[in-house]
């Protein structure tokens, strides 16, 4: 039985891994010779939780029913998406009832931690080194007294607390937070039994959110020359040479995978959305806010509101529906495909704020989903501009388009086409038409010389 290990890499962008910068990274350049690689087509929507969960469940979101980092709940308040939330079988389970071990280290959406036949060490969103952040519990002691340092799940606390920092503190935070990683993936390689591994990388999500300005000539901050000029591509560097370490100590016949939930590219700005539902009246709110801030639920006038909408980096809408609030909804489930087709006719045409044309796409969840959870997921997704325009779900700002949120601003933010590489020392170089996230999953329980489950649909890219 073979191994697998998946060195994650939150975001990282092809165009710039398998192309621009691919001379600048040479053991990534090493390990392509002998590997099938690829542009990775991500879910919709191209969400960090959303995309690495369908990574591991083989499976699109109307499948495990996370569609979103929050989400509304029968008393209209806000909750954080957790590993209670979804709703399918992820690989661990599947090699947990094959007697294998599984050890992951930092895969999004995992805390609270699942029991399993193997190590988990959860992902940022995780509040604390508690008892809930690593299975077997046993295992914090041992980290706490052989690293001396307590784990960090993320830069900085909060969903969004990343963007509070400056860019000194942003690369410092980036590096410590991924050397203590490293220390404990390459421990854990040599000193516990394992099956599969797999282990993400977020400083590189962090600092393309933040940084992207200093090195990016077309976009709209570039501030020109600076000392920050090289920041991202030196951390990929950074991670390449640790790659390079991480090969070296697996067994020559190990599977080793590269792969990141999405892309990213330039953010040219938001689209304030929800102000624009106001402004068609889609959303009533039973009071104007006086300044820009979050949309409140408790501030909706939902016996007036046939629409709201859930941002960040691409819109996500959801109807007001009888069949979900039979108290307050006020969306018949027979008018669903009208008032889609209502809101995409009136958006279609919309410029950027130079009065630009843009590039808007538009999907719905009947046509793209077709799992048991379809119901719970938004009513249509929007990329703005294939998303260079992110979208701004605060309301009472001025006009319709944006710089930032009441959360802080982005330089990039997430493209639909991540990384994809499978190294062995059996394959051949070969560079693969586009795959899906979702053809991961089969391709290795078939490196694993484990039978596919039939309920994945994926592909296995190993044939």
């Amino acid at each position: 039985m073979k191994k697998v290990f998946i060195f994650g890499i939150d975001g990282a962008p092809p165009q710039y891994v398998l192309d621009l910068w691919l001379d600048d990274l040479p053991n990534i350049k090493k390990l392509l010779e002998n590997s099938i690689y690829s542009d990775l087509e991500t879910t919709i929507p191209p969400s960090t939780i959303v995309a690495w969960t369908s990574m591991i469940t083989g499976k699109d979101p109307s499948h495990f029913n996370v569609y979103s980092y929050t989400y509304k709940d029968e008393n209209n308040k806000t909750k954080l998406s957790n590993s209670t939330n979804i709703k399918a079988k992820r690989i661990f389970e599947y090699l947990s009832e094959q007697n294998k071990k599984s050890i992951l280290i930092s895969v999004p959406l995992t805390y609270p931690v699942t029991p399993l036949n193997g190590i988990m060490l959860s992902g940022f969103l995780t509040p604390s080194f508690n008892e809930k952040s690593i299975y077997p519990h046993q295992l914090k002691d041992e980290i706490l007294s052989k690293f001396n340092q307590e784990y960090s799940f993320d830069v900085n606390v909060g969903l969004a607390g990343y963007k509070e920092l400056d860019s000194d503190n942003m690369i410092e935070k980036v590096y410590k937070m991924t050397d203590l990683q490293l220390k404990i993936v390459k421990d854990f390689i040599k000193n516990k039994e394992w099956d599969f591994f797999m282990t993400v990388f977020l400083g590189t999500d962090r600092m393309q959110h933040t940084m992207w300005r200093f090195f990016d000539k077309n976009h709209r901050k570039y501030p020109g020359p600076t000392k920050y000029e090289n920041a991202i591509k030196d951390y990929y560097k950074y991670l390449d040479n640790q790659i390079g370490i991480i090969k070296e100590m697996l067994d020559e016949d190990c599977y080793f995978i590269i792969a990141s939930d999405h892309g990213f590219d330039r953010m040219d700005g938001r689209f304030n959305l929800n102000d624009w539902l106001i402004k068609e009246g889609y959303l009533t709110l039973l009071e104007k806010p006086s300044q820009p801030q979050k949309l409140n639920f408790s501030n909706v006038d939902w016996s007036k509101t046939k629409a709201y909408a859930i941002g960040a980096y691409f819109g996500r809408i959801f109807f007001n529906k009888i069949s979900k609030d039979p108290k307050n909804g006020i969306v018949s489930d027979n008018q669903i495909k009208e008032l889609q087709n209502e809101i995409i006719e009136k958006l279609k045409p919309l410029t950027n704020d130079k009065n630009e044309p843009m590039e808007n796409y538009f999907f719905k969840p009947q046509d793209i989903y077709n799992g048991p959870y379809v119901k719970e997921s938004p009513d249509l997704y929007i990329y703005f501009d294939n998303l260079r325009w992110g979208v701004n779900n605060d309301v009472s700002n001025i006009g319709f388009y944006s710089q930032r949120t009441t959360s802080g601003s982005d330089d990039a933010g997430h493209s639909p086409k991540g990384t994809f590489i499978l190294n062995h020392k059996n394959i051949k170089n070969k560079k693969l038409d586009t795959i899906n996230i979702i053809d991961i999953l089969p391709t290795i329980f078939n490196a694993m010389q484990i039978q596919v489950p039939p309920q994945l649909k994926g592909k296995n890219l190993l044939k």
